[in-house]
């Protein structure tokens, strides 16, 4: 690589990125999701992906092992046993709050390790101590980041987003 450089300017490149929180159940609040949605109940992400397979744990097993599959080059253990509670409103609350202050790329990545590999170490983004933990990580500080999560700013705007 080093003669490919010789003699050329280096390039850079910025890539600036807008997360928004989003949904894979739309806007559905908890009362409708009870009133008859199978879709994402509480439970583990092994579990919940029946919810996209109708029930079929051949076609659950063959996405998972899809997954372990596209995750192993980059890095990536995921592990199933992460809890799933429907609309995990605070951590895409943290998502807004985190992009407020710069953080948001290191909140979205801290956030999604501890949820996508670290399930079985009770991680997960429907979890106080995880999203805090993730806030933490990408430099938030812990107590505005808690005072934060235990209110309800930015709590409308996640669900007009899911709309």
């Amino acid at each position: 690589m080093k003669a490919f450089h010789e003699g050329h300017p280096d390039v850079a490149l910025e890539l600036q990125v807008t997360r928004h929180p989003f949904s894979f159940i739309g806007d559905l609040d908890e009362r409708q999701i009870e009133a008859g949605s199978s879709l994402k109940k509480k439970g583990t992400w092994r579990d919940r992906l029946l919810d996209y397979t109708g029930g079929n744990e051949h076609m659950r097993d063959q996405a998972m092992m899809g997954m372990i599959q596209a995750g192993k080059p980059l890095g990536i253990k995921f592990d199933y046993n992460c809890y799933i509670d429907r609309q995990p409103i605070d951590s895409q609350r943290m998502l807004l709050y985190a992009a407020s202050h710069g953080k948001q790329e290191a909140y979205v990545s801290a956030l999604s390790k501890r949820h996508f590999e670290h399930g079985s170490d009770g991680e997960s983004a429907s979890k106080r101590h995880t999203v805090l933990a993730a806030a933490a990580e990408a430099g938030l500080d812990y107590d505005d980041a808690a005072q934060f999560y235990d209110g309800d700013l930015l709590r409308s705007d996640v669900w007009k987003s899911y709309g």
